[in-house]
């Protein structure tokens, strides 16, 4: 490709992104009371240039120290409107995996290791915290405090290896935080005849707690999951995987937003003072 070419090409990305933007910035403010302010801002940015393309210090200094103080404004003043410009971005799968996908990098070394070792018939019991704190039985663990990682899960899963029997507790932002936890087994008559420990510790975690537990089977090698005191056999890892993703894309969101909503009172907060 020439350069004059790559140039125009890069040109017209620009602008096709500049406008996509700039239209959906219109549709999302239209009719509210934003749009009045935008008319404002749109006004003062008129303003900005004359004066600059004038040479009017005073004025010029004025009016930067407003751009300069503004910024704080804008997010308070805008917060509906970033919110549903947040949620609306969020609906896209691509979007999403963009914005998520390095945060959400464990999963993936979840998946590739549930693989590996559901093909070789490695017994596997990995604990994901959810809300509910699970302190008690990090302690009762050997403490990781490691990035989660296909090698590291392999590892400790090993037939022979000191931290194979156990679970592994991944926490909420994803890093293996203990290996060899002890966890409580279910007194469910069912599960109990049906299924090894493994499994009934899976689901006894489960049952006083908001966590999802993923177990693999030394004996079949299936991938099972139990989560609110149910267990799920025959779970594929397809469906796992796309359960998962979007179970973390969804609180990824909600942190995000809540993040914008702390910014946004504390801006507020700042001004009234």
């Amino acid at each position: 490709m020439s350069p004059q070419l790559a140039d125009t090409l890069r040109v017209i990305i620009d602008l096709a992104l500049a406008s996509f933007l700039l239209y959906k910035v219109i549709i999302l403010i239209r009719g509210t009371k934003s749009a009045q302010v935008a008319i404002g801002l749109l006004v003062l940015l008129v303003m900005t240039y004359l004066v600059r393309l004038w040479d009017l210090t005073v004025t010029s200094w004025l009016l930067e120290q407003f751009w300069l103080a503004g910024i704080l404004l804008l997010v308070v003043v805008f917060q509906p409107e970033i919110r549903e410009a947040l949620a609306q971005l969020g609906k896209s799968p691509l979007v999403a995996k963009l914005l998520f996908s390095e945060k959400l990098g464990f999963l993936e070394e979840i998946f590739e290791t549930l693989d590996d070792l559901s093909r070789r018939k490695v017994g596997a019991l990995i604990v994901l915290e959810q809300e509910t704190g699970l302190k008690e039985y990090v302690l009762s663990g050997v403490f990781l405090g490691a990035e989660t990682s296909k090698e590291l899960l392999l590892s400790i899963f090993q037939p022979g290896s000191p931290l194979h029997d156990g679970a592994v507790l991944i926490g909420p932002d994803g890093k293996a935080m203990a290996a060899k936890c002890i966890l409580p087994v279910t007194q469910g008559a069912q599960i109990a005849k049906a299924y090894g420990v493994r499994h009934r510790a899976a689901v006894g975690l489960s049952e006083v707690s908001d966590a999802v537990v993923l177990v693999v089977s030394e004996e079949t090698g299936r991938i099972s999951v139990a989560r609110n005191g149910r267990l799920d056999p025959d779970a594929t890892l397809e469906s796992l995987a796309a359960e998962l993703r979007a179970l973390y894309q969804a609180k990824a969101k909600k942190s995000l937003l809540r993040s914008m909503e702390t910014s946004a009172t504390g801006g507020r907060r700042a001004s009234g003072q």
